[in-house]
């Protein structure tokens, strides 16, 4: 339960303190009402004794009474019948609704803030507990005295003193009694006389007041003085100044305007009156089922007014008059009250020492004892002696003997136990339980936490729901200062059925507080009973209860996957916000349940009817700021703003924020100024989520610019949007922030309207909003309106309703340091805070048929049209790739001037140094693919400069243009190189080069299915190529998984100070390449590589001696069977060229793949010995090829060249070995007849051969070492050499 104003212990004392009942003449409530307050009400704030008093124990021991208290009621007044006491709780609830200071409570998953007390449940406590009908079972609810009060300007004061007690007596003797209810027969009488201080006669009234104190005794009477303020004099001090100690003690709800039940000023005629009605009848006012109605209401009774106003209240009273009235109750208490409490304490607790004494008592109990039928709803006569001692135990309790109060308690207990008295044992174990728990750590024993556990039970079975409820209230106080929250939440939980909203939903909540207070807080149990908790308040009309305990339950449910009880909560919330008009709040919930619902098409109809009727409430109560709709939904992180042309915007790479875009863009600024500036502000044309966007992006004036955002339909239902619009914030240079509503809007940012867009159920759309901004300053983009509408088919549609959505872009996440990392916080984005700069030219790139799909080493001329659509003249045009080795620029580069760097930026300024508005610039740009099969994105920057005036904010704009290129294999080449002849080691005369072609295309339609070789090209300083045979000139074609060989001459020449192209051109197909774009790609593998920017250095290569080119032409036929045609080149370099052979370049890793050339000669051409060599040459076989080194022959005349070939084997193993030779047609171009698979079988230090042939069609080099040659019987094949096997067929 929530925290109280009160401790434990003195809501206990405050629960039962002394009943006196006051009863007033008629002139006596005319003198208090001039202060428009009774005289109850008048004592209401001094009922309470701050000083020490004290009562003598039946040991005659004094106790010292802690704050003691009195309850003052009127005597005529009896308790509301149950109309008006359901009434008087609801208003006490009502009338504390409004939230008091908060505290959070937090966990790893929940985080809840809440009030810290519940006023309200304090009220319905008090208001409670102070309707409440007395009982037969207890006293603690009967009048312990009896005050009267006369005026002295009564014309006999003494005789209407002895009237009111004589009335007052009657009553009491009256059977069977009736209300109220009088604690004994020998209560405690007291005697005030009230005088006016300025109408009265003081004479009289001190003549009177002796006549009193020689009648009544001295310690019987008072005479108090009020009043005293001057009819016509201010009030010393101002009576503004003065206090208001009634405030907290008298409440103005609708209740207070009601007649009140009481007895007329005759108290005898009242008390005739109430001979013939028996208040047994009056029922509960909150019992299930009442009886009728019975107001003790008479025509001679006197209505007093009750409604008041609060500035006037006490107005006749000054601190002296409160002082007095300190007094008399001071003086009753002191005087009379504690008097009579020890002589009657004294009295029965002869009594109670009898009944421990035992023998006649106890017969005396059973001959007075009235049993009723039923033993749980049995009694006991008022003064039998059961009820003489629960009058003393009663007793005790309101005067704090807290120890004799057990002791009798705990006597009654048992014998009301024996006797089946059930109701009256429920009470005396009730108040056992608390005499324990008052006297604190004085008692020599712990708190019986089951004599209340047990009273409830029993006042649930006997049906008495007034004193259950309160037995309630006092062990849940209790148990909250013993910690015992889940014990008290239990006993909250009894009382919640089904008959009483109010008193359910007020418990409810209490029961939520208690497993929130938890040693280890339980939210979600805490959260569950508040919604129980906000619906039994919203079905008892407390809507503001209602609302706030969902609201609170909200926290815990929102977010966390609990859709449907999330969805219930937000609906219900929504509602009761509405009905209190409480309409932007209402807006908020329905939103959210809207957009978060999973219904039906049908209910999310329904809803979104509802949402759109409430937004339209909104708007009318302000139509100046619109509040934010919920549908649909705009995905901000999504949003891209770009400054660049749009037609480029679906490739994500273009607008990146990737590290190799600033080195592209670097290069050109230090390819442009000659260094890099301190400050480079990086030209970046778009700005989206993958983006660190701490920079606000850069708008040119008079330019447009696009916003893409992403708008998401949730729900079930088509949505249909029209006049979609930005709305904005524009702050120009020194001048005042206007707004996209504003009248200069059209003069600063111009805006294309989307007139209407249809956003289907469940989809998303893109949307594209262009802004020309006309002025400098700073545009920040707010937010989307547009008006929304929806067909439903079972209403009639509502008209469109104008809304908005705020865009809230936000960074990336950040996680560097603790706080960071122990928290979700995200960085800054300013992706829609737009700078407007002066005027700069702007180009748009053209690339006509830019390929996506190339062969490897393929060649694609693409035409480049670059067009200046700015207002300003450019220079100092660059361009520059990420990929270097694949372009060439036929018409801007040479041969001569190749260098790494030149090739990383290349100025196109060196034709036109100048491009004028609307004028263009054409140049070709020559691609090569990739060597390897791959996808490769191809990043070109365009870089420029404006001509006019330097513009000190932006030196110079970038476009980006990015291409993904695939490339497939199809043509495979091999190519190895051999010497002619027997060369001195430092003598280099001419080589053989022998290429393998493999056309590996899978047979598709978009595949070449042939390949025709058209030229071997060499570009070197002292190497040439020249054709090693008679029919070179032959032409050379390679079909579909087809292999063929081709030959050429490399001879060396003296060293020449440039690079020099020589050709072998085979007939039949002519390639439409220019001699200087094939220049340029085979210079590429000459070019020195140089460490580039954002590079750490480039590795140490050799510089290659030679490059060679195989240039070929493609053939691809398509369904329809048209033939397309495409062109390559493979680029093969070698490094070195000695009688030590012909090694791979290292220059990269591209040069380096399966595809490439495997270039390698032997020290001479003789036939090689291939062998198995093995660590342990005394073991495993070795074998050897025999061929000659050369074969000369004619096959224009033979066709074919047959050579054999023998193979010998010579084991050095101690175990025997079979041996099996195969090989495979047409493997390395050789061609082999006889046998495919051969068996032999080697002794143990052996030798043996076996013959081959192979066949050659054309002149060449061949490789015969490709047998696949295996041993079996766990012997082992010794290592071969890594030369190979030659054969060189060559003309006669």
């Amino acid at each position: 339960m929530a925290q109280c104003q009160q401790s434990a212990h003195d809501f206990v004392r405050g629960t039962f303190s002394p009943f006196i009942g006051v009863i007033c003449s008629e002139e006596a409530d005319a003198i208090c009402l001039k202060n428009h307050l009774s005289f109850v009400e008048l004592l209401l704030p001094f009922s309470k004794i701050t000083s020490s008093v004290h009562i003598k124990d039946t040991s005659g021991s004094a106790v010292t009474l802690q704050d003691f208290s009195m309850q003052f009621k009127d005597a005529n007044t009896l308790p509301p019948q149950q109309t008006l006491g359901v009434r008087m709780l609801t208003e006490a609830v009502a009338s504390r609704s409004t939230l008091q200071r908060e505290k959070q409570v937090s966990s790893p998953l929940y985080e809840i803030s809440c009030p810290v007390s519940t006023p309200w449940f304090e009220e319905y406590r008090d208001c409670f507990l102070s309707i409440i009908f007395p009982s037969d079972h207890e006293f603690l609810r009967a009048y312990t005295a009896c005050v009267f009060v006369v005026s002295s300007s009564h014309s006999d004061p003494m005789n209407q003193f002895a009237q009111m007690t004589i009335a007052q007596h009657q009553q009491q003797q009256q059977t069977p009694a009736k209300l109220p209810r009088w604690f004994s027969t020998d209560i405690c009488r007291y005697y005030v006389l009230l005088h006016d201080c300025t109408d009265g006669d003081d004479t009289k009234a001190e003549a009177v007041y002796q006549s009193m104190k020689s009648k009544y005794g001295v310690f019987s009477c008072h005479l108090l003085r009020i009043n005293s303020v001057l009819p016509n004099a201010e009030p010393s001090p101002p009576f503004d100044a003065l206090p208001d100690p009634w405030s907290n003690f008298i409440k103005h709800t609708a209740s207070s305007k009601e007649p009140q039940t009481s007895l007329p000023n005759g108290v005898s005629s009242a008390v005739h009156s109430e001979t013939s009605q028996d208040t047994s009848h009056s029922a509960h006012p909150l019992a299930p089922s009442s009886s009728p109605k019975r107001e003790r209401s008479h025509s001679g009774g006197m209505h007093r007014p009750r409604t008041r106003s609060v500035s006037e209240r006490g107005c006749w009273l000054t601190t002296h008059d409160h002082d007095r009235l300190k007094t008399f109750v001071q003086e009753f208490v002191v005087r009379a009250l504690i008097p009579w409490a020890e002589r009657l304490i004294k009295s029965y607790n002869e009594l109670y020492q009898s009944k421990r004494k035992g023998g006649l008592f106890k017969s005396l109990f059973s001959r007075n004892r009235v049993m009723e039928s039923k033993p749980i709803s049995g009694g006991y006569l008022p003064e039998s002696p059961e009820m003489q001692l629960r009058r003393l135990a009663d007793l005790c309790f309101m005067f704090q003997l807290y120890d004799q109060a057990y002791n009798v308690y705990h006597t009654l207990k048992k014998d009301f136990e024996s006797d089946k008295i059930w109701l009256y044992c429920a009470g005396a174990q009730e108040m056992a339980g608390l005499s324990v728990f008052m006297q604190g750590t004085v008692a020599n024993r712990n708190y019986p936490t089951h004599y209340l556990d047990g009273a409830i039970d029993v006042y649930q079975t006997c049906k008495s729901q007034s004193y259950m409820t309160r037995a309630v209230f006092l062990s849940t106080e209790i148990l909250k200062v013993k910690g015992l929250w889940f014990q008290a939440a239990s006993q909250f939980l009894k009382l919640t059925g089904e008959e009483f909203d109010l008193r359910s939903a007020v418990l409810l909540e209490q029961a939520a507080y208690c497993f929130l207070n938890m040693s280890i807080p339980q939210l979600r149990k805490f959260a569950f009973y508040m919604v129980l908790a906000g619906d039994r308040y919203c079905k008892a009309s407390q809507r503001n209860h209602s609302l706030r305990c969902y609201t609170i339950a909200m926290q815990a449910y929102q977010g966390k996957s609990w859709t449907l009880a999330e969805n219930h909560i937000g609906y219900t919330i929504s509602r009761l916000s509405s009905q209190l008009n409480q309409n932007l709040q209402a807006l908020s919930h329905a939103g959210q349940v809207l957009a978060n619902t999973s219904e039906t098409s049908d209910q999310q109809s329904t809803f979104l009817k509802e949402y759109l009727q409430l937004y339209q409430m909104v708007q009318k109560e302000d139509e100046r700021s619109l509040p934010d709709m919920a549908i649909p939904k705009l995905l901000d992180n999504e949003v891209l703003v770009t400054t660049d042309q749009f037609d480029m915007v679906t490739n994500s790479t273009v607008y990146s924020d990737d590290v190799r875009w600033m080195q592209l863009e670097e290069a050109c600024v230090l390819k442009s100024q000659g260094t890099l500036p301190i400050m480079l502000r990086r030209s970046i044309p778009s700005h989206n989520k993958h983006m660190k966007n701490t920079q606000p992006p850069r708008a040119i004036i008079a330019e447009t610019f696009f916003v893409r955002v992403m708008i998401r339909n949730p729900l079930r239902v088509d949505l249909h949007l029209s006049n979609i619009a930005l709305d904005w914030r524009f702050k120009a240079d020194g001048e005042e922030e206007y707004t996209a509503n504003s009248k200069e809007n059209k003069e600063l940012v111009q805006q294309v309207l989307i007139p209407q867009l249809d956003v289907p159920a469940l989809n998303k759309q893109w949307v594209l909003f262009r802004l020309m901004p006309k002025a400098l300053g700073l545009l920040n983009i707010v937010s989307v309106s547009y008006c929304l509408s929806f067909k439903d088919a079972s209403s009639p549609s509502l008209p469109p309703v104008q809304g908005k959505v705020m865009l809230n872009v936000r960074g990336p996440r950040l996680n560097t340091s603790m706080q960071e990392k122990n928290s979700v916080m995200y960085g800054v984005d300013k992706r829609l805070f737009i700078n407007v700069q002066p005027v700069m030219p702007k180009i748009k790139v053209m690339f006509q048929s830019f390929p996506s799909n190339m062969q490897c080493h393929a060649l694609v001329k693409v035409p480049v049209t670059v067009v200046n659509v700015g207002p300003i003249e450019l220079k100092r045009l660059h361009l520059t790739c990420n990929e270097p080795n694949m372009l060439v620029l036929p018409e801007y580069t040479s041969i001569d001037d190749y260098s790494s760097s030149s090739r990383k930026v290349i100025p196109l300024d060196t034709k036109v140094k100048t491009i004028k508005p609307n004028e263009s610039l054409n140049f070709d740009i020559w691609l090569r693919a990739q060597d390897l099969p791959c996808s490769k994105a191809v990043n070109f920057v365009f870089y420029y400069e404006s001509a006019a005036a330097p513009n000190q904010t932006i030196r110079h704009r970038c476009s980006r243009y990015s291409f993904l290129v695939r490339s497939s294999a199809e043509l495979s080449l091999q190519c190895n190189t051999y010497s002619r002849t027997i060369q001195e080691p430092e003598e280099l005369g001419s080589y053989l080069a022998s290429i393998m072609l493999h056309n590996c295309a899978l047979p598709s339609n978009e595949s070449a299915t042939e390949f025709a070789m058209t030229d071997i090209i060499c570009m070197s300083k002292m190497w040439t190529v020249s054709s090693l045979n008679p029919d070179v000139s032959s032409n050379v074609r390679v079909n579909q998984s087809e292999v063929a060989l081709l030959s050429a001459l490399l001879q060396h020449t003296k060293g020449a100070d440039n690079y020099q192209m020589t050709r072998v051109h085979f007939n039949g197909e002519q390639v439409d390449i220019a001699e200087s774009v094939m220049n340029g790609f085979l210079s590429i593998p000459l070019i020195k590589e140089e460490p580039g920017i954002g590079e750490e250095g480039a590795k140490a290569t050799s510089e290659p001696s030679l490059v060679l080119g195989i240039v070929w032409k493609g053939f691809r036929m398509n369904a329809d069977g048209i033939t397309t045609e495409s062109v390559g080149m493979h680029c093969l370099p070698l490094t070195t060229v000695s009688n030590e052979g012909v090694t791979r370049s290292l220059r990269s890793p591209s040069m380096n793949s399966q595809y490439n050339a495997v270039l390698e000669i032997p020290k001479r051409p003789q036939s090689r010995r291939g062998k198995q060599e093995s660590t342990n040459e005394s073991s495993g076989i070795e074998y050897q090829l025999l061929h000659p080194a050369s074969v000369c022959t004619n096959i224009s005349h033979t066709r074919l060249c047959v050579v054999p070939i023998t193979i010998a084997f010579k084991s050095y193993s101690d175990t025997e070995a079979k041996v099996t030779v195969s090989h495979k047609r047409g493997e390395h171009g050789v061609l082999w007849s006889g046998k495919t698979i051969s068996h032999l079988v080697i002794g143990p230090h052996k030798e043996c051969s076996i013959q081959l042939q192979v066949t050659a069609s054309r002149y060449g080099v061949y490789d015969l070492n490709c047998l696949d040659i295996s041993v079996s019987n766990n012997v082992f094949l010794k290592e071969a050499s890594n030369q190979p096997s030659l054969l060189i067929v060559q003309k006669e």
